[in-house]
């Protein structure tokens, strides 16, 4: 099941969620919730049933909303928060069971940030890229994504250059 909020049309942020189960577009509609908005960062939580969102186009705005489609949204306090930012990168770590943001526009943070299903916690340059040994730069696209491969979450939507994980067996990513 793939879950879309938001976006933006010619004039107005939007704040509606659609679900695709493969065929069928289905629009769902919850009382309550997160203020319509666009450039979020948004994956899918395994272990805790739900969608993780954080952020929007603002740099002021460090809410994060879980989904759960069929009791709709929560406002989540952490004891801990990312900085305000917008098209971050977000994946589902699986094999530890966190959810994985990286950088975005709007903030000088540089580091990954992990969501456990109630905080956030700072993991800097968690991502030890063999082009620089360092974190690359933020993010340069308008649509950000991410994809799991063996232990690793590869984040795509970067700066031009070629990403490969050390150890993995996953190919790397040439971004032009």
């Amino acid at each position: 099941l793939t879950v879309l909020y938001g976006g933006h049309n010619s004039s107005n942020d939007l704040g509606d969620v659609w679900s695709w189960d493969g065929n069928d577009w289905v629009e769902r509609i919850y009382d309550g919730g997160p203020s319509a908005r666009r450039d979020h960062a948004m994956a899918y939580d395994d272990a805790n049933g739900v969608s993780v969102m954080f952020g929007k186009h603002s740099s002021s705005d460090n809410d994060t909303w879980t989904l759960e489609l069929m009791d709709g949204w929560i406002l989540k306090d952490s004891l801990d928060s990312p900085d305000g930012r917008w098209q971050s990168a977000m994946a589902y770590d699986a094999n530890r069971g966190v959810t994985v943001m990286y950088v975005g526009y709007g903030t000088d943070d540089d580091c990954t940030w992990e969501w456990d299903g109630e905080n956030w916690q700072s993991n800097c340059c968690m991502l030890d890229l063999s082009y620089t040994g360092q974190c690359p730069g933020q993010i340069d696209l308008t649509v950000s994504n991410a994809t799991s491969c063996g232990n690793v979450a590869i984040v795509y939507g970067l700066k031009a250059g070629e990403f490969k994980v050390p150890g993995s067996t996953c190919p790397g990513i040439t971004l032009n």
